[in-house]
């Protein structure tokens, strides 16, 4: 629910995963920590495993002829069903935390923050991780960029860090939907947990949207030639991205947490 009153949010006086001590002193509540190490642990491990199944960022180690012939389908297979999820889990929980550190600091404080939280680690990694990826990659044995010059290294590509593209344009979406409607927000936490139809029912529209997009080839392939090329790969998951996120905003981490 809200309603309109200048330009102020208002919060819930209750939060399920936090007591009023937490909330007092500001303490980091464990199991969203937790959620999070699990998820960039399968990060790191999906692209760790990428280099031995097909390659990553030019690097490609030879199993040398393993005798294990089911390796590559455990690592597909790893692949697959952790993008299912784990990049969902991560905007969705970085979204339930967007009302309150706007409500906290204010428009024009929460974007300087977001700037030097996101932008300096942006460009760290656009002129140094990519980069230096890169290289190691076009230096390792069998690469695909075994031919690449070095004037060609990437200088200005997002490639990995696209997410952090993605997570500052809708952290921009969000407090200009602030600006206009001025709204006090409020979590609602007498509303009930989205029962397992309405799951299903979103799931299968994201799906056909997810189609749709992924149909759109030519366009994701010139985007994949761009600085932009790390959204060339995701761009198409951008509106499952945006549900997950805004699922987050309207509370639904703590529903869930109830629920359990």
């Amino acid at each position: 629910m809200s309603h309109t009153v200048g330009k102020a949010f208002e919060l819930p006086i209750e939060d399920t995963y936090m007591n009023p001590q937490q909330r007092i002193q500001g303490k980091r509540v464990l199991f969203f920590d937790q959620i999070k190490a699990l998820m960039i642990a399968l990060v790191i491990a999906v692209h760790v495993g990428t280099a031995f199944w097909v390659s990553w960022s030019g690097v490609l180690i030879a199993d040398a002829g393993s005798p294990h012939p089911f390796f590559d389908g455990v690592l597909a297979w790893l692949a697959f069903t952790s993008n299912t999820f784990f990049m969902c889990m991560l905007f969705l929980l970085s979204g339930y935390f967007v009302p309150r550190s706007v409500h906290k600091k204010g428009i024009a404080r929460y974007l300087k923050d977001r700037l030097l939280r996101i932008g300096v680690p942006f460009l760290v990694g656009m002129l140094l991780i990519n980069n230096v990826s890169v290289v190691v990659g076009r230096l390792s044995p069998n690469s695909p960029l075994a031919n690449l010059s070095w004037s060609e290294l990437p200088i200005n590509h997002v490639t990995v860090l696209w997410f952090l593209v993605v997570l500052f344009a809708f952290d921009l979406l969000y407090c200009a939907w602030v600006r206009v409607r001025g709204d006090h927000f409020v979590i609602d936490m007498s509303v009930p947990v989205p029962k397992q139809r309405s799951w299903l029912i979103s799931a299968c529209i994201l799906a056909i949207i997810e189609l749709l997009m992924l149909m759109q080839s030519d366009f994701w392939a010139a985007l994949g030639r761009s600085p932009l090329d790390g959204l060339g790969a995701q761009g198409m998951h951008v509106f499952t991205y945006a549900f997950f996120i805004l699922s987050g905003m309207q509370g639904i981490v703590p529903s869930l947490a109830r629920a359990t």
